[in-house]
């Protein structure tokens, strides 16, 4: 059993849900998830923790139906392992303010254990990751504070743009994107 959970963990990538037929993915980005841990928990002195031996700890997790408490969940589910959750909150702020006072560890996003200063450790085996995008109803937005924000992550704005009409409603249609 534990050889066939360690082989779907280390091949694990969060597969992206469908999007409405008339929307388009402008950016996309990969997330990798890792644990953090406060400065006393037995964890804080390690880079990495197998899957396996989270079931011990106690967690700070985010509400039922958020994104990220869905891509954990699914990750656990996987492993066919249950985790221990001590506190349950939809703000990553007070996620991290309980984890830093020992009362649990988080399951995060990488810049977000990054930015936090507190010990992280990477998710084995394998490196899960997840995908985020930019959706829009449009292959190129005509808002103009929409077009700032996309100025600000990327460039081009809009790899269609020159494009024929035609080519350009098809071109970065999204089917099996998030």
């Amino acid at each position: 059993m534990w050889e066939t959970v360690s082989s779907i963990l280390r091949t694990w990538h969060w597969v992206p849900r469908r999007c409405p037929r008339s929307s388009f993915a402008l950016r996309s980005y990969a997330e990798r998830p890792v644990l953090v841990a406060g400065d006393d928990h037995p964890l804080a002195s390690r880079s990495a923790v197998e899957i396996m031996e989270l079931h011990e700890y106690s967690f700070v997790d985010f509400k039922a139906g958020l994104g990220l408490e869905t891509v954990v969940s699914e990750l656990f589910f996987a492993a066919g392992i249950n985790r221990n959750v001590a506190f349950r909150t939809s703000e990553m702020d007070l996620a991290l303010a309980l984890v830093s006072h020992g009362l649990g560890v988080a399951i995060v996003p990488e810049p977000v254990a990054h930015r936090s200063g507190m010990h992280q450790l990477s998710l084995l085996p394998g490196k899960p990751s997840r995908e985020l995008a930019l959706i829009s109803r449009t292959a190129c937005p005509t808002n103009p504070a929409a077009r700032a924000f996309l100025q600000l992550t990327a460039d081009p704005i809009c790899p269609t743009e020159g494009m024929p009409p035609a080519a350009r409603d098809g071109a970065s249609q999204l089917e099996t994107f998030i």
